[in-house]
Formats: structure tokens, sequence, C-alpha cells
């Protein structure tokens, strides 16, 4: 198939990391993959491999590379509670990941790397039926729930009051490691881990205290690191602190989310700019910054971001 008439756009970079412009010309698509990209006047070809091509006029339509989604959450739907998605029942959470996995697609996402499901076996199951050709999605790598300490990020109980979240509550290098093999064994492609917390009591922001601190110890973080690589699969961390990012680093992390206080540390910098070649990092900026106008703490960390994001691009990291 040709695609012809149109505007491209590759998502091509230079080594400046200056993205190539679009330009006018034609694609050729063999199969699911691009065979050739043509610019304007260029002739078009009638035929591949002997098979006659067929023709699509775009009528000046803009044609861009699949998309993909670095922090995909498709079992999260319209939360306002942390324990939303430990209060919807099994059922519904697998219907609703089948749902949102189906919207990416048609907003252009053809991959997304899940920075978390809600259960083990939830994300696993999503990313089976669309793999089966069962419901549309993007390609999508399953991830575990958020693995937490008790009190962290994802831990929605109280003395007395047992309350789902979307964590795996797990304490202890031993705890961590279980929970590490058994979202192996239901299927999980990536582990998530929050290293460190968000915006919880202990940890409201001001000018004054503009950092975060980590819940896991590094003993803890190297045993789910350990366990996943045994394995040959990968590990994405939840770090707002720049003492979280240090530990991910330490311990060999794959993928970094969020690193909100980095810029103020050269030497981290420099660290994140040297394992540039077998890390991702992403601000998943998006929650941010529909909270900032009314939360000041929030506008804060949203402020930061942008710093930190702007130092590591200019260092060449991969930012997803």
């Amino acid at each position: 198939t040709v695609l012809h008439n149109g505007v491209v756009w590759s998502g091509e970079a230079d080594e400046a990391h200056t993205s190539r412009r679009a330009f006018r010309g034609a694609l050729v698509l063999r199969g699911n993959r691009i065979a050739a990209v043509i610019e304007a006047g260029e002739a078009l070809p009638t035929e591949i491999d002997g098979i006659a091509c067929a023709a699509v006029d775009l009528h000046g339509r803009a044609v861009i590379p699949g998309m993909v989604e670095g922090h995909a959450h498709t079992g999260f739907e319209d939360i306002a509670a942390m324990t939303d998605p430990g209060d919807t029942p099994p059922e519904e959470g697998v219907l609703i990941g089948l749902l949102n996995a189906g919207r990416l697609l048609e907003a252009g996402f053809t991959s997304a790397f899940s920075a978390a499901g809600v259960r083990p076996r939830q994300d696993p199951v999503t990313r089976n039926w669309i793999n089966a050709g069962r419901a549309p999605g993007p390609r999508l790598l399953a991830a575990s729930p958020e693995i937490t300490a008790t009190g962290n990020l994802g831990d929605g109980s109280v003395m007395h009051q047992h309350r789902d979240s979307f964590g795996l509550v797990a304490d202890g290098a031993d705890e961590v490691r279980a929970a590490v093999r058994r979202c192996l064994r239901e299927g999980a492609d990536t582990i998530k881990i929050n290293i460190g917390g968000d915006l919880v009591p202990i940890s409201k922001l001001s000018e004054e205290r503009d950092d975060m601190l980590p819940a896991y110890s590094e003993a803890e973080v190297r045993a789910a690191v350990e366990e996943a690589h045994m394995r040959q699969k990968r590990v994405a961390a939840h770090c707002r602190g720049s003492a979280d990012v240090r530990m991910a680093l330490a311990v060999g992390v794959d993928v970094i989310y969020h690193l909100d206080f980095v810029h103020k540390d050269s030497a981290l910098l420099d660290a994140l700019a040297a394992a540039r070649d077998h890390i991702f990092v992403g601000p998943a900026v998006g929650l941010m910054a529909a909270l900032a106008p009314s939360l000041p703490d929030v506008q804060l960390l949203l402020d930061a971001q942008a710093k930190t994001y702007s130092a590591l691009r200019t260092r060449g990291l991969r930012v997803v």
C-alpha cells in the first residue's frame, strides 16, 4: 500500500536531539511494516515484489509514527481516591483495562509501557486479549501493581481497616522478593516498585522543604531488581526524591519515573547521563498539571520537573 499526497513526520532526530521537520511525501507499507519513505517529487512504486500496490490519497493529511505511551495505567479509571481501583471489582477492572487500551489505540498510540496494573493479573489479561486479536489495543508491556512499603503510596489501609488500592504492600527484602515472584508468575512483563512516596501528609512540599524521602531501603529495592533481572524482566520505579533516584541507579532499575528534584544535584545529573544508554526516564506530568492550579505544593513539584527535564534532555537521556 502507498500512502501519498500527504505530510510525513518521521520522528527522527539529529545528534543535537532536534526533530526533523515534516515534509511532503509518501509512505510505502508492506504488511504491518513501513517499507519506504518517499519525498515529494520521487516516483511512487506501482508494485512491490511483483504485487501491485494499492494507492491511498491522503489529501494533505499528516502521517506520523505510532506513538508510545511510556507511563500507561490502562486499569485506572476516573480515580478520585487512592482506594478507588481497589474498590472496583475484578470483573469490571478487566473491562476497564480493555476499554482504555482501545482508547489508546484510537488516539494513535500503537505501543504502551504499563507503569502499573491494579491487580497482578489485570495487565497480563489485557495484553493477552490484545495479542490474541480479541480486543483492540496497542502492543502492551504488562506491569505488576505498585509494590510498596507500609504507609507509602499505594497502601490504602489504616489500622483495623484494610483497603485495597493499586499497591501491593511488601516489607523487607524477603517479602519484596516474594511479591516480585508472584507478579511474574501471573505474567507481568515489568515490575513496578515505589521507592519513594508522593504527596502524602508526611511529605508536603514548601519553599523550605523541596525534596522527598525514600520509603524503601536499598536492600529491599535491590531484592526486587535481582528477582526481575534473573528472569529477564524490567523494573520501573516511582522516584520523586533525589535519594530515590540515587538508589534506583545504584541497584540497576531500568525505568525511573518522575525524578522531580534532580536538577539541584549536578553529580546525580551526571550519574544519570552516564547511565543514559540503559535507562529511560519519564515525568508523567499530566496528573501534576491537572492538580497544580489548586495545590501550591504540587505547583512547586511541577516547577521542579520543568527544570529537571530541561537538564536531562540536554544530557541526552531518553525521556518517555
